[in-house]
């Protein structure tokens, strides 16, 4: 299945994709069916998510999910026939306006085996407890991003779009990039040296919104998940980040 109305990003290793703004992923907000545009594999909606509009000056649909609890909103597609990111590299990229919902976890996406961060067997992305900011979980190793979130500790906001990309190669120095696109352009945000953690494989669904085996539930608006089998370079990752920073009045 093609993505038709998404942007026109890298498709060299594109393994799953999912936009709330296309019609062949997610038809309104009456339906509880979404598709991965690359497999065309149908996911279910669970909980309060609705379509809404974004302040009068950004007419553009987003997917909004009311978190505040466990799971309480989340699309989840089963592992069966989607493919994900696994071995010795891979690359995320997602598009979040994180609202904050007081003293729970808020992760963006995952697929993994246990409750914490670490992301093990698979992968977790989010924003932590409370004013904790936000930290990436692969295949057993939790990088913490930024120690908290707002103006004064780094790049991450609250209450604003920002365009995240992470790349990761396994026992690589700087193998851990992480890319943001914002306000203030788009750049190389974080690098650090990974640890010989392959991204596992497992069988549990991948959740957009939640994750399958951790507590609390992203609140705010997502708007696309993309997943490649490969690091990306920075050139591509630049690339992707201009095709798409537009929808969001960057």
């Amino acid at each position: 299945m093609p993505v038709s109305k998404g942007p026109n990003i890298v498709n060299d290793g594109l393994v799953f994709a999912w936009h709330g703004a296309d019609s062949q992923s997610w038809k309104d907000v009456n339906s509880n069916t979404h598709y991965d545009l690359i497999s065309g594999t149908a996911g279910t909606r669970g909980g309060a998510n609705t379509i809404t509009y974004l302040g009068s000056n950004n007419p553009s649909k987003h997917i909004k999910f009311n978190g505040g609890g466990t799971r309480n909103c989340y699309i989840s597609f089963p592992s069966a026939n989607i493919t994900v990111p696994t071995g010795d590299e891979g690359t995320w990229m997602w598009a979040n306006y994180f609202e904050d919902a007081g003293n729970i976890d808020h992760p963006n996406f995952g697929k993994k085996t246990t409750g914490t961060w670490s992301g093990t067997n698979g992968f977790v992305f989010g924003t932590g407890w409370g004013t904790d900011g936000p930290r990436w979980g692969i295949g057993g190793q939790a990088y913490a991003i930024y120690g908290t979130t707002g103006g004064s500790t780094g790049d991450y906001r609250g209450n604003v779009w920002q365009i995240y990309a992470v790349t990761y190669q396994r026992n690589t120095v700087n193998g851990l990039k992480t890319y943001l696109a914002d306000r203030n352009g788009q750049r190389l945000v974080d690098e650090r040296t990974t640890s010989n953690y392959a991204i596992g494989s497992n069988s549990n669904a991948l959740h957009i919104g939640a994750t399958n085996s951790r507590g609390g539930n992203w609140n705010g608006y997502m708007d696309f998940v993309y997943m490649w089998n490969r690091a990306l370079t920075q050139d591509e990752i630049f690339k992707n980040l201009k095709r798409v920073t537009s929808r969001f009045g960057l």
